[in-house]
């Protein structure tokens, strides 16, 4: 799915969490767990509801300036 994204221009963020315990073995849930190269952002959900939308925000903001940037 994440190939699929980038492949057409799409990002794609990771969001960790420490202390989840996985909720079921999928290729997604594996690679997201063993290297984030690829990813565009990754996300720390290690905090209180407001904080993770707070960092969501931030990443969101940084690629809004990076489009605008580009357009």
């Amino acid at each position: 799915e994440a190939e699929a994204i980038l492949s057409m221009g799409g990002v794609v963020w990771v969001v960790t969490r420490q202390d989840a315990a996985p909720v079921r073995e999928h290729v997604s849930e594996c690679m997201a767990r063993t290297a984030w190269s690829w990813a565009d952002a990754v996300i720390r959900n290690d905090g209180t509801l407001e904080e993770l939308r707070e960092r969501v925000a931030q990443e969101l903001g940084a690629l809004v300036a990076k489009v605008q940037e580009a357009v």
